[in-house]
């Protein structure tokens, strides 16, 4: 099975949606947190099998690993981080590059990749910021940017996109704030946009 790991459920929720697009056959987790990796690798490690959870393979039954995480401020200290976790968990062959994949890991049984995607733009960032550039030529968008520029000059800090994504998806009528999963319904974002494009084909390579 080709499994992808990703920061948080609004991740999860986006990157479902790309894999279900695409037509790929790729279970996402959420391992809660960047300091969580590590503990969810081990359970992915030791885990059992559960036939009541057949989405939730065992180490053995993953062919392909991927982790995802935002870049924040520092994109090469986010890869460098993953890395360093992936290999003090005893991962061998581990990809030299951000959005690439290793090749087969030697000293296994069965073919093991693994691969590191950072996300965000020129470095820095969050999957929100692939969210709002996948619709920033929507004719509406601008009142976005008009919002927060009155916050701004009434003496409130620069938003991130974090929060430009929610004012975004409250903004439509029909939105729901009942569960984050809401974030990846498909009328919300451009997926076919370019922002999408190095995600899209990291994920149809694994």
């Amino acid at each position: 099975m080709k499994v992808v790991l990703c920061e948080g459920p609004s991740d999860k929720a986006i990157l479902s949606t790309l894999i279900k697009r695409n037509n790929l056959d790729v279970t996402v987790e959420a391992y809660d947190g960047k300091d969580n990796l590590k503990n969810h690798l081990e359970l992915v490690k030791t885990r059992p099998h559960d036939p009541k959870y057949p989405n939730r393979p065992t180490y053995r039954e993953i062919t392909t690993l991927a982790v995802i995480r935002d870049a924040d401020e520092n994109g090469k200290g986010a890869f460098t981080s993953v890395r360093a976790t992936l290999e003090n968990m005893d991962f061998v062959n581990l990809p030299a590059q951000n959005s690439e994949f290793s090749g087969e890991a030697p000293g296994t049984r069965e073919s093991k990749r693994t691969g590191i995607f950072i996300l965000g733009h020129e470095g820095r960032g969050a999957i929100e910021d692939l969210c709002l550039a996948s619709i920033d030529d929507r004719p509406e968008f601008s009142c976005l940017d008009d919002y927060f520029k009155c916050r701004q000059q009434a003496g409130f800090a620069e938003p991130g996109a974090k929060a430009r994504v929610r004012v975004w998806l409250v903004s439509h009528p029909d939105f729901e704030f009942f569960t984050q999963s809401v974030v990846g319904e498909e009328r919300y974002w451009g997926w076919d946009h370019p922002a999408f494009g190095s995600l899209t084909k990291f994920l149809m390579a694994m």
